[in-house]
């Protein structure tokens, strides 16, 4: 697959680790392009391959948003396939998809403020990507 996008618990139940980063890399090993972890309010770690190395990124929402959390992970699904779309495939997708992590982010807190799922706040998911906070993972060897 070029991106998988398990949750936390999803990753756990996959790969027996509570290292998400641990655990993305092991579905890296086996073949995934990247891997984007979930973790609720907390944001979600992007693993990818770039080259010969493996970085990772963390991307959380400024503030924690309360509502319906049913289909939050699809939003950011949603998210990475319109990244994979302009993307595209092969080298440049290690380079391209840890870009649009933010962006995976904010549509995911949009969508937890619509009473069911499918459905996204526009104008919250505008605001939201805007203040997203981004910062490199050091993966430690």
């Amino acid at each position: 697959a070029d991106l998988l996008k398990p949750n936390h618990h999803e990753l756990r139940e996959v790969t027996g680790s509570d290292d998400l980063i641990g655990g993305a890399e092991a579905l890296i090993a086996r073949g995934a392009g990247a891997v984007a972890v979930s973790r609720g309010v907390d944001g979600i770690v992007v693993v990818a391959r770039i080259g010969s190395s493996v970085r990772a990124w963390s991307a959380a929402p400024a503030a924690v948003v309360h509502g319906n959390p049913t289909g939050a992970g699809d939003a950011a699904v949603a998210a990475f396939a319109l990244a994979l779309r302009r993307v595209g495939r092969g080298e440049d997708l290690g380079e391209g998809l840890p870009v649009e992590r933010g962006r995976a982010v904010a549509l995911s807190a949009a969508a937890v403020l619509a009473p069911v799922a499918g459905v996204v706040d526009l104008l919250a998911y505008e605001r939201f990507a805007k203040d997203v906070t981004v910062e490199e993972v050091h993966v430690a060897r």
